[in-house]
């Protein structure tokens, strides 16, 4: 689906592509090193309902996929208050759920 890359718009495509590289940076990061990133997702959704764009993208994905349930503190929802509130909305969605637990051994969405 060419709206998940940002087609049509250069620059929510070019959006689309740092957050994918960053989440290929990040991939292995252990829950602390995260921090930095949760800091600027933060800010990044404090005006915002999606990372790049106005719809669901690929970079949405890439950045939910590097905070599974053992990532996803409820600790660290005061501290990040935009991020958490994007995580609850990803988990919502239709699909998220069920494909984090295939992909994270049976794991539910976490409670941030």
């Amino acid at each position: 689906a060419p709206a998940l890359c940002g087609a049509g718009d250069a620059l929510v495509a070019a959006e689309v592509d740092q957050y994918l590289a960053a989440a290929a940076n990040h991939a292995d990061a252990p829950p602390d090193e995260l921090q930095p990133l949760l800091q600027h997702l933060d800010a990044r959704l404090a005006t915002r309902t999606f990372l790049a764009g106005h719809s669901l993208t690929l970079a949405d994905i890439a950045m939910w996929a590097l905070f599974p349930p053992e990532k996803a503190s409820k600790e660290e929802q005061p501290l990040y208050p935009h991020a958490a509130r994007w995580l609850r909305s990803m988990w919502a969605r239709k699909g998220f759920a069920r494909a984090a637990a295939l992909c994270h051994g049976g794991n539910a969405a976490p409670s941030v």
